[in-house]
């Protein structure tokens, strides 16, 4: 008949303060994973639209910068500040733009 195995036990003592900041960073982590649940089931949410620069518009809508710079004036492109000088184009904002 064959000796059963059993594997040793490990007891970990940890003080007041290292148990409370393990169940911290444990609510942390769980509070994300239902932050990510949240996000999968609805659209992406705006501020994780890729930025286009104005180069990069031109190429996907087949336009030169020149045309993007003039729609931007005329306001038929929504843009956002970047670097404080520089335009951004959401990625969102050149789908819309294509689909009028």
């Amino acid at each position: 008949m064959g000796a059963a195995t059993t594997t040793p036990e490990t007891a970990v003592v940890l003080t007041a303060q290292q148990y409370a900041a393990i169940m911290d960073k444990i609510d942390r982590v769980d509070a994300l994973e239902a932050r990510i649940k949240i996000l999968e089931g609805h659209k992406k949410p705006a501020q994780l639209d890729r930025i286009l620069t104005v180069e990069e518009t031109a190429k996907r809508l087949g336009k030169s910068t020149k045309t993007i710079y003039r729609r931007i004036a005329e306001k038929k492109l929504k843009t956002v500040s970047v670097d404080g000088k520089a335009y951004g184009i959401r990625e969102s904002e050149v789908l819309k733009y294509l689909e009028r």
